[in-house]
């Protein structure tokens, strides 16, 4: 089967467009450093002369920047005459490889202005320096592996002399395909990957043609992501290594993304000045969902996770695309992605850093973190990222572990491997999108892999479903034939048979609800806490009012919907605050329910049912409105629990802390809430008694939900006096007392 023509031709426009962007760079390039002609608008005249002019030094590079020219242009001219010949199939000609050529060597003097290359995806996205700056960036043709090492003293372009001294860019030999155009995309992206990663010259790097989408729209989405999924990143210094944490922000802000910045001349030398002299100050660094705009719908549409990683079950940013929106600094420390899936990111705005460890070096990258962090990474298979530890380039030169840097830019996308190790720095503002993947013939999931609770997969559960018998006949008359018996038995064992359940290995050294509990008590939340009520401290004075009526609504159950819409409505964003403020509102309708009706299991009144509904706006309530009224309830009856037994309820106020480790962590859902039983509370009881500080926390909790709900006093406290870059230091014990 003949390929497509119409994408071969764009491919080959796409490379004369670059190599013309590429002529023009050149010539403002000679012009800044003093030469008075153009080489590529005299060739001939050039190349007469070459020989007899290579001893000056400007007129050498000048000499070999036209070699190569001429050079690429070549290799565009034979890829022509291929693609004539395939438009002719009757002459029997076919596709062949490229013509493999050895890459051309540029060399450049140490006195010499240094000359920055920078990967620039499209031609219409590669813009001529301003006068006098002295770096030059330039577009590269699909498939061109770029490398970069650069040097304020001295850059060169890769060679093969072993005269040259630098080594910063290599060309190969032009191989088409490594480049995605919206017909490449949707049910037809991972297949084209896989022929991508599976070519021998693919480096981990793939061009997206032009998507239709305007600038202005995507920085519309990103002034539109959900405040609530924007985490913190900080560069930690600890014990000579270095580490960067994410957690979820106290104070909430978006970041601030522009589309105006520009990669660092010299990325190593980036890497390591971060390294020696690491942000002290939190950055904003959102993950999560995409808004619900029609671009965003279109993106979804076009990068998919593919059918083997979608039919594991919606699980956020792995079967679903997520995007990530950070401004300098921010990022990811090395980790590879859960399992052995597979994952592409695409930049959108701004510019990325990646660190990529080479496969055969896994081993020893892992012995690597073992030593720094003094850890086994026998018990989960997400050891390195749990240790959230980076090492500069210098580091990974000493211990001999092969890697690749890689800059992407807007309409770059980075492919990584299974089980690759791999690190990501913003040193711009950016905005990405990423999922993970895997190809047809790859298990995603193979049972070897092992799991603990802060895992992405860890609510993974492949299910067996059980095979049911087929019918059996119509029964006879005759009653006790050994037919009959038979069926009635087959029957029976059907009736009777347990689903089947293949869970993978999981790593559990403490239950879900005892780490819930250890992280209930633990600073992060702590100071979570604090943020909240700092925020309600500030919070407007219509809010308080309306927060307040609903601790004085105790019998009238419409009047307290009505107020909690009203609250819904006041907060402007979603934010901590207001999430704690919904969990404890609905705890108190359930308690309120409870002492009208009385609550038999997990069922209450149809007539309260009904009344409840009717305050949400639903005049004629159907079945299907009162199943779905009846469920949230059980969690509200479940989240109560968490305070212990009425009357007394011994841990009321853990809540306040509860809701934000729940969120933060994860460690538990919905769905996996509403299947708690008494045991799981009773562990979560034993575990906070045998804390030394809960029992503080729950009165200072209590404290604040009076306060709150109660109109009761909340007398200030010592930590509202403290700078909050001082609160997010101080230690446990130090936090304690600032309660």
């Amino acid at each position: 089967m003949l390929p497509n023509m119409e994408q071969l031709k764009a491919y080959l426009e796409d490379i004369q467009g670059e190599l013309n962007v590429l002529r023009d760079l050149f010539h403002q390039s000679f012009q800044a450093q003093g030469f008075n002609e153009n080489p590529l608008e005299c060739p001939e005249q050039q190349h007469a002369h070459a020989q007899t002019r290579h001893a000056n030094t400007q007129h050498k590079l000048q000499d070999d920047y036209t070699h190569a020219y001429f050079r690429a242009q070549g290799i565009l001219e034979e890829f022509k005459k291929k693609i004539d010949a395939l438009s002719h199939p009757f002459k029997g000609s076919r596709i062949l490889e490229p013509r493999s050529t050895e890459p051309f060597t540029v060399e450049t003097s140490t006195t010499e202005p240094s000359i920055t290359t920078s990967s620039v995806t499209h031609p219409s996205l590669a813009k001529p320096p301003a006068s006098g700056k002295r770096a030059v960036s330039f577009s590269h043709a699909p498939g061109t592996k770029l490398s970069a090492t650069d040097s304020p003293a001295t850059e060169s372009l890769s060679t093969t002399d072993p005269h040259a001294t630098n080594s910063s860019l290599t060309i190969e030999s032009f191989v088409p395909g490594f480049i995605l155009h919206l017909p490449d995309l949707s049910n037809r992206l991972v297949p084209k990957l896989q022929t991508f990663v599976r070519d021998s010259h693919f480096s981990g790097k793939v061009s997206v043609g032009d998507l239709g989408i305007a600038p202005s729209e995507i920085m519309r989405i990103v002034r539109s992501l959900d405040i609530q999924s924007v985490y913190e990143v900080r560069h930690s210094p600890e014990e000579s290594n270095w580490h960067i944490y994410t957690e979820k922000m106290t104070r909430a802000v978006l970041p601030q993304i522009t589309d105006s910045e520009q990669p660092p001349a010299d990325t190593k030398q980036y890497l390591e000045d971060l390294y020696n002299s690491p942000q002290t100050d939190p950055i904003p660094y959102f993950i999560g969902e995409l808004p619900d705009f029609r671009c965003c719908m279109k993106l979804r549409s076009w990068f998919p996770s593919g059918p083997e990683v979608s039919n594991l079950g919606t699980l956020p940013g792995i079967s679903t695309l997520w995007g990530y929106a950070g401004e300098p600094g921010s990022g990811s420390a090395f980790h590879c992605e859960d399992a052995y899936l597979r994952s592409y990111n695409l930049t959108l705005i701004g510019w990325k850093i990646w660190i990529m460890i080479n496969p055969h070096s896994t081993q020893d990258f892992e012995d690597l973190v073992q030593r720094s962090a003094g850890c086994d990474h026998n018990r989960c298979d997400q050891f390195v990222r749990h240790h959230a530890i980076m090492f500069p380039p210098s580091k990974l030169d000493e211990e001999s572990i092969a890697y690749d840097i890689i800059i992407t830019g807007p309409g770059d996308m980075v492919l990584t491997d299974r089980r690759q190790y791999h690190a990501v720095i913003n040193c711009t503002s950016s905005f990405a999108v990423a999922t993970n993947f895997v190809f047809a013939d790859e298990d995603p999931v193979p049972p070897n892999v092992s799991f603990c609770t802060n895992d992405g997969l860890f609510p993974l559960r492949v299910t067996i479903p059980k095979v049911q018998p087929t019918r059996p006949p119509k029964r006879k008359h005759i009653k006790d034939s050994p037919q009959v018996a038979t069926q009635r038995k087959r029957a029976s064992l059907s009736k009777t048979s347990p689903r089947l359940i293949a869970e993978r290995p999981v790593i559990t050294p403490l239950t879900s609800m005892q780490l819930l509990a250890d992280h209930t008590t633990n600073a992060a939340t702590i100071r979570e806490f604090m943020g909240m009520v700092c925020e309600w401290r500030s919070a407007d004075n219509n809010l308080r009012q309306e927060l307040s009526k609903l601790g004085t609504c105790q019998t009238d159950n419409l009047e307290r919907l009505n107020v909690l819409e009203t609250v819904r409505k006041s907060c402007a964003q979603k934010s901590r605050l207001f999430s704690l403020l919904e969990t404890l509102a609905s705890v108190y309708l359930f308690r309120s329910l409870k002492r009208q009706n009385g609550l038999r299991k997990d069922l209450i009144s149809t007539e309260a049912i009904n009344t409840l509904l009717n305050a949400q706006g639903c005049k004629r309530p159907t079945k299907a409105n009162r199943r779905q009224l009846q469920r949230k309830l059980i969690i509200y009856r479940k989240w109560d629990q968490f305070c212990g037994s009425p009357p007394d309820y011994p841990f009321d106020g853990i809540l306040c802390f509860v809701s934000p480790a729940f969120e933060e962590h994860k460690l538990l859902i919905n769905s996996e809430l509403s299947l708690l039983k008494e045991e799981d509370y009773k562990q979560f009881y034993q575990r906070i008694r045998g804390i030394a500080h809960g029992d503080r926390l729950c009165q200072v909790g209590k404290g604040f939900q009076e306060a709150v709900f109660m109109s009761q006093e909340f007398p200030k406290r010592p930590f509202e006096d403290k700078k909050w870059d001082s609160v997010q230091t101080s230690t446990l014990a130090e936090l304690l007392q600032l309660l």
